[in-house]
Order: C-alpha cells, then structure tokens, then sequence
C-alpha cells in the first residue's frame, strides 16, 4: 500500500489556517484595545473579526486533528 501526501497537505493547511486565525485574533484584539480607550465606543467590525478569528482557529484545529489521526491509522495499516 501506497500513502499518498494528502495527510501532511491537510495538516499543512490548517496549520497555516491556524496562523492565519492567530493573526486575525491578534489584530482584532489590537483594534478592540486601541478604540476602547477613545470614546465612541466599541469598533463592531473589530468585534466580529476577533469571533471570526477564533472560530476559524477553532476548526483548523479540528481538521488538523482529523488529518493527524488519519495520518496515525494509514501508518497502523502501512505497519
């Protein structure tokens, strides 16, 4: 039997997805920190990147999971 390299792309992938989300948490938080301390109020936008940013990282790690469990059984079966 044969694996192919689609278990390492996936958890490429999410890991690059999970930097990504980390960077938009980051940013969002930045934003939300900065405008609270000037009156107007809370930046909405800001708000939902920063709910966005942590779902996003949320199922990157999910699909990093799958792709790393998967990896795990084709090497029981390989073995």
């Amino acid at each position: 039997m044969q694996i192919n390299s689609t278990a390492p792309n996936a958890m490429n992938t999410s890991l690059q997805g999970m930097q990504r989300s980390s960077q938009q948490v980051t940013a969002a938080s930045e934003t939300i920190a900065r405008d609270s301390t000037r009156a107007g109020g809370l930046n909405v936008e800001a708000l939902v990147s920063l709910v966005e940013g942590e779902q996003t990282y949320a199922a990157n790690a999910k699909a990093f999971s799958a792709s790393s469990r998967m990896l795990g059984v084709l090497l029981d079966i390989e073995a």
